[in-house]
């Protein structure tokens, strides 16, 4: 059982998709896959438990590969298989990036695995001012490649600039089909890697934007459309087509990579190098308008004066818990008394 204190309303949907159509979900059922929870009670006697055991008081977040079923984060409190969760430290990242935390690895990842980079390289991404997008940019500077970052046509867009330019973009345009002039009087700048998180049209822009031998990587494709690819770019220009998924990576590498992951991406954020723009929902403030407007939050159109944030929900905090545990334990005891007194012989 596990109390959660934040979780995210992200990109991916409460409950699982695969080419635009709901999978079928046991109903009832939570919705929620990403999260920050404290455990208050764990299973005894489980075959197979030992291999993720967790202990009361441990915090968790959801595993990557969670989003396959719903974990149910959207609650105060969920009962969930531990395979699932992964005990992390609090103090590894602040819990509002904890609760974000597959967007920096993400990020992470993206750079680190993909177009051989060096310093001096320019990337070059669409939906830069999404979670994902901003870490890249904050990374990127960090590592001295230079970024290409594309973002809505909208009213805000001279905002998100001014954002993204503050955080280390090297350029911020208007993701729209006037880009591709510039982009080939870059010369020598050419991108060597194009990060997708949108799909079709957006997507094939930027393999356009490609120098020779380049690559493409998809890792979110709302719009549900891989990019079309022409014979040339592929046959003349070498472009290559890449997609990521963090829980396969995790699949691949272990728990204990991503945990080290996380490690990493922490010491950058406590030294103030990596942040995100969020915003919180406490979930007794929630209405329909205002969780309508949290799902929507890091996509409506933009105006001079706002900037697109990841909604995080506020459910409790680590002595809501200890509260919620206290009862439990409390209940615990008194059941196994009444137990007792059942199982007790009658006398003679």
């Amino acid at each position: 059982r596990v109390q959660t204190p934040l979780t995210i309303l992200n990109d991916f949907p409460p409950f699982n998709r695969t080419n635009n159509k709901w999978e079928e979900v046991p109903l009832p059922a939570t919705a929620g896959v990403e999260g920050v929870g404290i455990v208050i009670a764990t299973a005894k006697n489980v075959p197979g438990l030992d291999k993720h055991a967790l202990e009361v008081k441990d915090w968790v977040i959801t595993k990557p590969e969670a989003r396959l079923k719903p974990v149910g984060c959207w609650s105060t409190l969920c009962v969930t298989d531990s395979s699932q969760l992964l005990k992390v430290s609090p103090n590894t990242l602040p819990l509002g990036h904890l609760a974000c935390s597959r967007a920096l690895c993400t990020a992470y990842r993206l750079l680190e695995d993909f177009g051989g980079l060096k310093p001096g390289d320019t990337i070059i991404q669409n939906a830069a001012d999404l979670p994902v997008g901003q870490a890249v940019i904050q990374l990127c500077k960090l590592l001295k490649i230079r970024s290409v970052n594309l973002v809505a046509d909208d009213a805000g867009y001279e905002r998100t600039k001014e954002l993204l330019t503050d955080m280390g973009a090297t350029y911020v345009f208007r993701d729209n089909n006037k880009l591709a002039d510039f982009l080939h009087s870059l010369g020598q700048m050419m991108p060597r890697l194009a990060i997708d998180s949108i799909g079709g049209d957006h997507g094939r822009r930027l393999m356009v934007a490609l120098r020779p031998s380049g690559a493409l990587v998809m890792h979110s494709l709302p719009s549900g459309k891989v990019p079309a690819m022409s014979p040339s770019l592929l046959m003349y220009q070498q472009i290559s087509l890449h997609g990521f998924n963090l829980a396969q990576w995790v699949e691949h590498n272990g728990t204990e990579a991503y945990t080290e992951m996380l490690q990493t991406l922490g010491e950058l954020v406590q030294a103030d190098k990596l942040n995100l723009f969020t915003r919180t929902l406490a979930v007794h403030d929630l209405t329909h308008q205002t969780l309508k407007s949290a799902l929507s939050s890091h996509r409506v159109e933009q105006d001079l004066s706002t900037v697109r944030e990841r909604s995080v929900l506020v459910f409790g905090d680590e002595a809501a818990a200890n509260e919620v545990y206290f009862e439990l334990q409390g209940n615990l005891r008194r059941m196994n008394a009444e137990a007792e007194v059942v199982s007790e012989p009658m006398p003679l």
